[in-house]
């Protein structure tokens, strides 16, 4: 049986006196850790930590060779993880490197006598030998700065720069691989195709960290690197284990919003699913708090990733195998939730300690927290708006943290992100505010809900590829598997179907402003069968005659455009009821939902449009993937 081998690094104090600490390695590693065992079910034994003066250079490069190299075999799952600074050095292959510079990682005693960092091309060449023995499942996270310093938070909201120096010292040591041996081909980090690398930001920028008012898993508040935090959080939500592709869609944004001037970025076969299966989440466990008839309450709310409808397993302390029934989350608050017992349950067992896991339901659409944020009665007027029973929103407290705030000052209002910093809705005045902040809020949520259906499960995953090509041929991805376009550029969309089965396509377009449409087919339009195992099969704007629509409002400078194709395998004609306006254009009359409910996705559909998961039970009659591409448009100049 295949397992997972993870080497976790943190470093918070250095040997020398020339390199700051810091604050949140060691609770990166404590919490990633923690998941591992927790909620993959990782035995502690597979997992080598190396935190402060354990993580010297020597420490490291021999857990890499006897916890990670001697102890995984072809098929194992391996994760290298390092949290602490980064910084350059002078190259020793400068027809390599533009800058002249290698990115590093420092380790404890880096910067003392004969002990210099770790370069990129030296890590390459260690992990490049995993591949060679036969282990691809491997995936790299290094949360550091790849520029020369890093800017650390000292306190919450303060952003303070903590450099590191480049090690300037000469002669720089020659690059040695594993077996200590000289590498005689030095060059840049081409890491084996099924190989996944994700960093904390560009080579150019800095990496950082904060204090969180609450961790991860909902807990008292504490130090965290900013993309391990949402890393962590995304990890903790309910629901079958997502792609990297999707796991890193869901982070990069908040990762951004927090600071602006950290862009996460991923490399390799970011499609398949994390850890090839090879582990899979078993959902960290909730406790039944209460018993009243059958209701219960579990100690797991908002903060824990649960939305209403999911549904999980009760099982008895000594009895982790064996379920005593089954419940459905019905009210979910912000650490604590109500579900209702199923039939069937054995009662006689149920009490208060039993534990709950999470095995079903729609995870792609949960209701989304916002906080209101000012005083007066503008303020209370709008949180009487979003108060009650929401189709889309649960109001939550500003002090906790929430992916939208309201900011009443005086008679004006804005929307912003996670961050105020991040401003998505400038302005909204008027008598009417409080009823314009929930459309407003209810249209965000819906684009955001249905840019993140995605069906993990699904068997057409990786079976299903596609790509954007001009009329000179196919287009190159950037490093985040993006598209650098600029407005009005004439594309086309190029898919292959490598399934055994018959399949159907819809396009929608997710534009900079909130507005959803339909590119293909167009309304009224047959569905074409798209088979398997021929040629390309080339998407325009309603057919292939004419390119998809690439384009930015008037007035602004860039803007991100999403393609997202849906694949069936039966044609679908709902799926036009996510199609809304701009943000700032008159609502459109919504479309009635008025298919049956019967598919995964069409439930999900339902979901998205009203809010509700339909009252049926759960069947997954259909099968479906969703695969989508980001184009950062810029404007003409």
């Amino acid at each position: 049986m295949n397992q997972l081998f993870a080497l976790l690094v943190g470093i918070n104090r250095y040997l020398s006196s020339s390199v700051p600490g810091l604050n949140a390695p060691g609770n990166d590693v404590a919490a990633l850790a923690t998941l591992l065992w927790s909620q993959y079910g990782v035995p502690e034994t597979n997992i080598c930590r190396l935190l402060d003066a354990q993580a010297t250079r020597k420490g490291i490069h021999t857990a890499f060779c006897e916890h990670l190299i001697a102890g995984s075999q072809a098929g194992d799952a391996v994760l290298f993880y390092y949290s602490g600074h980064g910084s350059q050095a002078p190259t020793v292959d400068p027809t390599v490197e533009p800058d002249r510079l290698d990115e590093t990682i420092v380790p404890h005693d880096s910067r003392t006598a004969g002990i210099y960092d770790i370069r990129d091309k030296e890590l390459g060449a260690w992990v490049a030998e995993l591949g060679r023995r036969g282990v691809t499942n491997v995936t790299v996270i290094l949360d550091k700065c790849h520029a020369g310093s890093g800017w650390r938070a000292a306190d919450p909201g303060e952003a303070i720069p903590h450099t590191v120096p480049k090690d300037d010292r000469k002669p720089q040591p020659p690059l040695r691989g594993l077996d200590g041996t000289p590498l005689s081909n030095p060059t840049l980090w081409q890491p084996h195709p099924e190989h996944v690398f994700i960093a904390a930001c560009l080579d150019i920028e800095k990496s950082y960290e904060c204090y969180f008012a609450s961790s991860p898993d909902g807990q008292a508040g504490a130090w965290f690197s900013v993309l391990t935090y949402y890393l962590l959080r995304a990890l903790r939500e309910p629901g079958p284990a997502p792609s990297y592709t999707a796991l890193f869609n869901r982070i990069v944004s908040q990762v951004t919003a927090r600071m602006s001037g950290q862009h996460p970025q991923i490399e390799g076969r970011s499609e398949r699913q994390l850890f090839d299966k090879v582990v899979l989440p078993c959902q960290p466990a909730l406790v039944v708090t209460r018993v009243l008839g059958d209701q219960l309450t579990l100690s797991g709310g908002i903060l824990h990733g649960l939305s209403t409808g999911i549904l999980l397993n009760l099982y008895s302390p000594d009895r982790p195998d064996a379920p005593i029934g089954t419940a459905v989350a019905r009210h979910i608050s912000i650490d604590e939730a109500t579900a209702q017992l199923q039939a069937g349950a054995d009662t006689t067992r149920l009490a208060v300690g039993v534990k709950a896991r999470v095995v079903g339901g729609d995870y792609g659409v949960r209701r989304r927290s916002v906080a209101v944020e000012g005083r007066g009665e503008l303020a209370e007027a709008i949180r009487q708006a979003l108060s009650g029973e929401q189709p889309y929103l649960s109001l939550v407290v500003p002090e906790i943290g929430s992916e939208f705030r309201v900011v009443a000052n005086g008679q004006q209002v804005r929307i912003c992100g996670a961050n105020r910093d991040d401003v998505l809705v400038p302005v909204v005045s008027g008598p009417d505010s409080p009823q314009e902040v929930r459309r407003c809020l209810w249209h965000m949520v819906r684009y955001r809900n249905a840019l993140q259906m995605e069906n993990p499960a699904s068997a057409l995953n990786s079976r299903v590829t596609l790509r954007l090509r001009d009329k000179r041929g196919p287009l190159s991805a950037d490093a985040g598997g993006g598209y650098q376009l600029r407005s009005g550029d004439e594309i086309w969309m190029e898919v292959e179907n490598q399934s055994q089965r018959s399949l159907y396509l819809t396009l929608l377009d997710f534009n900079p402003c909130y507005g959803i449409t339909r590119l293909y087919p167009y309304p009224r339009q047959m569905h074409e069968t798209f088979l398997p195992h021929l040629p390309p099969f080339m998407i325009g704007w309603g057919n292939i005659a004419k390119p998809l629509p690439i384009w930015l409002p008037k007035g602004r400078q860039q803007g991100d455009d999403y393609l997202k194709l849906f694949v069936t395998t039966t044609p679908v004609n709902y799926l036009d009821v996510l199609e809304q306006n701009d943000l700032e254009q008159a609502p459109r009359s919504p479309k009635s939902v008025g298919f049956r409910t019967t598919g995964a996705l069409a439930r999900l559909v339902t979901e998205v449009v009203t809010g509700k998961p339909p009252k049926v039970g759960i069947r997954a009659v259909d099968d479906w993937t969703a695969l989508q591409v980001r184009c950062t448009v810029t404007a003409l100049r």
